[in-house]
């Protein structure tokens, strides 16, 4: 695969860092906030995330009532972005010198749709990637479909040539992105989505990881 003289927009969560375990870890953490539930094994949470199975279907099977859904994401998503959970990401195998390769001669910016950027800049500080990136970006939605349309809105916001534009990503946030504006997708298994749900997507590309990038 030949990229070179690209600008080039590249997921974090699960395109260069293991998100797994942080998902368990809070997932867990969160479930003791409630009594009488038993979380599933790491196994069976990742599987079942890997293939987008809604939160309803796992909280039932950790013996959570539906009456506690909102309750349990709410506790979630106020954990998963803090500074103790994302200081214990780990860089994928490989990403490091995905980077290095595709810096210099291609422009990269980092493209997250996390709530709380300065713990976003914290982190890619913290990992010693921040010199790759001309820029981090990022931007959230409450709601599915804004999620689906939020990466695109970013990249158009850049004023960048669509057909000069490659997304690197692992969910379908980053190929809805690139059919959107008309730029190539590559997707990678290595995140929080299986390469069956990825292939149904249809993104240009799909690789195991960022490291088979080159």
């Amino acid at each position: 695969m030949n990229i070179e003289n690209k600008t080039i927009f590249i997921d974090l969560d699960g395109t260069l860092v293991d998100i797994a375990p942080r998902h368990y870890r809070v997932y867990t953490e969160s479930l003791t906030m409630f009594k009488g539930t038993t979380p599933i094994s790491f196994e069976q949470y990742w599987r079942q995330k890997r293939c987008d199975t809604p939160w309803n279907n796992i909280l039932q099977q950790s013996s959570l009532s539906p009456e506690r859904e909102r309750e349990f994401l709410e506790e979630f998503r106020d954990r998963i972005e803090k500074s103790g959970e994302l200081f214990q990401d780990k860089l994928l195998p490989g990403a490091f010198g995905a980077l290095e390769r595709l810096f210099g001669k291609n422009a990269l910016y980092l493209l997250s749709l996390r709530r709380d950027k300065e713990a976003l800049a914290q982190q890619i500080d913290h990992l010693g990637v921040q010199h790759f990136f001309r820029d981090i970006l990022s931007g959230h939605s409450n709601t599915k479909s804004g999620t689906l349309r939020k990466k695109a809105d970013i990249i158009c916001s850049q004023k960048v040539d669509p057909q000069n534009v490659v997304i690197i990503g692992d969910t379908e946030a980053d190929v809805a992105a690139a059919k959107s504006i008309g730029a190539m997708s590559i997707a990678v298994t290595s995140g929080i989505r299986d390469y069956d749900f990825l292939e149904k997507l249809s993104p240009d590309i799909i690789i195991r990881s960022v490291g088979d990038i080159l």
